[in-house]
């Protein structure tokens, strides 16, 4: 820490490379006021260069009047310099997340490009950007290679410059494949069969993990805690699911449209299954027939044949679905989307969507209560509307949603028990009398929750 100036202030200050090299980081991590300087000339002024206010003219500490006037005086540097009145220059303003003050939906950072010549005027864009764009565009602007599948397929800020001056187009999935022709099956790593065989005779429950950065799968045996090889499978592996006989467990590769079915008893894959782009959640049918893939970029629900691992019609649903999770009878899938603010059912045994149900914003978790004369009662976590909102299975009608705190990110329990990560505590309702208890305050940021007994 120095001065108003702590850790999270200096992002650069966590990459080893930076702070393990001495001569390094006192050449490019350098006070604030080095930058007037840098400034007075083309052969200064660096091609890029991060500003970081301290936690005073951040707004954090001083307040908006304070931030207000370090943007007047670093902008006016910045836009009275050579490089920016002679050369095509950029200036992006952002904020890292936006405050814990209830907003709806939750985390939308404002962010504004400046630039010196090659961009609409005051255009507004519409198309949702992350952190991960602003990334893509700065590498794209300098040349550079991308870091991780986060910015290699995330949507550069095109939109905002003129036609002629777009920097780059997003990259489609790496990976594609066709009903028509089908990737080839991948084997598994050397002694993966001995391991799932060890723990096959052992009767050892095995744990399947998707290692999302690495594009594998790890076999855990539960009892002995150890992992068995890594099984590659494709890009960006998100969800598992196993059918209910165990015999083959599923994995949505989040970055190639495909899922990858493999063999249990061997940890052999097969050939991976085209389905919808950025297919984002699983879930199979009781009866073990059907698999469900939820495609988050298509805003379609993939039906794939168990017995074939061939894919059926694409169902529409919502915007941007995440979530399936099936009704205790087995007859309906619910289909959480999340920038839809709805719940879509399907009809397992005619695989039709019904009408969709509006829950909150951002609906991301859900769980099912008690029966009774009306059935079970579909409970739906809203980070972005800060509820749960109830839903008649049998009418597929939403009640009143129940206030849950900020941002409620997982469900569980007939007597539901919501996590509210960005408060640190449980929130507790009756599913039955529908009675809101008060919060119970955990650790940092819980994002999951189960129940025993």
């Amino acid at each position: 820490m120095h001065g108003y100036y702590r850790n999270d202030d200096q992002p650069m200050m966590y990459f080893q490379d930076v702070r393990n090299r001495p001569r390094y980081c006192a050449s490019h991590v350098v006070p604030l006021e080095e930058l007037t300087s840098d400034l007075a000339s083309h052969a200064t002024t660096p091609n890029f260069a991060w500003v970081s206010p301290d936690d005073c003219a951040d707004m954090e500490g001083c307040g908006i009047a304070a931030g207000d006037a370090f943007l007047k005086t670093e902008l006016t540097a910045i836009m009275s310099s050579p490089a920016w009145r002679t050369q095509r220059s950029l200036a992006i303003i952002t904020f890292d997340e936006d405050a814990q003050d209830y907003q709806h939906p939750a985390q939308r950072v404002p962010t504004i490009v400046l630039a010196s010549s090659g961009v609409k005027a005051g255009y507004q864009d519409a198309t949702r950007y992350t952190h991960y764009s602003l990334l893509r565009t700065i590498e794209a602007a300098l040349g550079l290679g991308t870091l991780t599948a986060n910015d290699r397929y995330a949507q550069p800020l095109n939109d905002i410059f003129d036609s002629e001056r777009a920097l780059v187009s997003a990259p489609q999935p790496a990976v594609s494949a066709s009903a028509d022709s089908p990737m080839p099956a991948t084997v598994a790593p050397p002694g993966t069969a001995t391991f799932l065989a060890a723990a096959a005779k052992a009767r050892d429950p095995v744990a399947w993990v998707a290692n999302y950065a690495s594009n594998t799968v790890s076999p855990v045996n539960v009892t002995t805690r150890k992992a068995g090889p890594q099984i590659p499978v494709g890009a960006g592996p998100r969800a598992v699911v196993a059918t209910p006989d165990g015999k083959t467990v599923y994995i949505a590769d989040s970055l190639s449209g495909t899922v990858t079915p493999i063999a249990a008893s061997t940890g052999t894959p097969g050939k991976p299954i085209p389905v919808g782009d950025e297919p984002w959640a699983l879930a199979v049918t009781r009866d073990g027939t059907t698999l469900y893939v939820a495609n988050s970029g298509s805003g379609t629900v993939t039906p794939v044949s168990t017995a074939t691992n061939k894919p059926g019609i694409p169902i529409a649903v919502g915007d941007a679905p995440r979530l399936i999770t099936m009704a205790p009878g087995g007859k309906t899938a619910y289909v959480l989307n999340w920038l839809s603010g709805t719940v879509t059912p399907i009809a397992v045994a005619a695989n039709a969507a019904g009408k969709p149900i509006r829950t909150g914003a951002f609906p991301v978790a859900a769980a099912f209560g008690p029966g009774g004369p009306r059935g079970a009662t579909l409970y739906v976590a809203n980070f972005g509307g800060d509820s749960v909102t109830p839903v008649n299975t049998s009418t597929d009608r939403p009640d009143r949603a129940v206030p849950a705190g900020y941002a409620p990110t997982a469900l569980a329990g007939q007597t539901a028990i919501v996590v509210e990560p960005y408060n640190y505590t449980l929130a507790l309702f009756d599913t039955k009398t529908g009675r809101v208890y008060p919060s119970i305050t955990v650790g940092s940021f819980p994002l999951a929750v189960a129940v025993t007994g």
